[in-house]
């Protein structure tokens, strides 16, 4: 889950959308991420998303693969006020 920044927007009215898959350039690495959202999927540079913190564990499923990101499902968040809210 990420939020997409807007220029014109503060960031309280950003919409949260999820991510679909990661696309690598020329060089391998990836820089541009397919988010999906209400009116279907576009393409969105990293430096314009933030990611949410979330509990996970990050796994390789072969030396020098890229990462993938695995979210535990029983992850509970905390907010600013102390409030917990269990993911599952």
């Amino acid at each position: 889950m990420v939020l997409m920044k807007e220029n014109n927007l503060p960031p309280l009215l950003w919409l949260l959308e999820r991510v679909t898959k990661l696309i690598q350039g020329k060089d391998g690495v990836a820089g541009v991420a397919e988010v999906k959202t209400k009116k279907g999927h576009l393409l969105r540079a990293y430096n314009r998303l933030v990611t949410l913190p979330v509990e996970a564990d990050w796994t390789t499923s072969k030396p020098g693969s890229i990462l993938r990101f695995i979210v535990n499902r029983n992850a509970t968040v905390t907010n600013s006020r102390g409030q917990s809210k269990n993911l599952n």
